[in-house]
């Protein structure tokens, strides 16, 4: 497959070292992937999700991390739409079952914009 932009990879990988190498060995094996269905793809990966509109929903990092990616079938080419947390990290963190981590909390501040010094 033809992935573009790896630059959504790279970006959230500075923000989230931890998710690098299993966002990378995504990105290498969906480079010699040939998918010509979502069956296939969902050969490849039993935990990808098709939300309509040939957007897929890929748990990275046993959930912890989601990629969004269009996909053109016929033309063999994977747009990077979205790398983010996953749900159940998020909802772990905000229930008070799992404490955040320091590439969390820059992420919160980074997102809208809020200054860490605020208080």
């Amino acid at each position: 497959m033809v992935i573009v932009s790896h630059r959504a990879i790279r970006e959230f990988c500075m923000i989230h070292p931890l998710y690098q190498n299993a966002l990378e060995k995504w990105y290498h094996e969906t480079t010699i992937a040939d998918w010509s269905n979502f069956g296939d793809l969902k050969h490849s990966y039993n935990s990808v999700d098709s939300v309509g509109d040939g957007l897929f929903v890929f748990n990275i990092s046993v959930n912890n991390c989601r990629l969004i990616a269009r996909i053109f079938f016929k033309k063999r080419t994977l747009f990077i739409r979205f790398v983010g947390l996953g749900k159940p990290k998020l909802s772990q963190i905000l229930s008070g079952k799992r404490e955040p981590d320091v590439s969390f909390l820059k992420a919160v501040y980074k997102k809208p914009d809020i200054d860490p010094g605020f208080y």
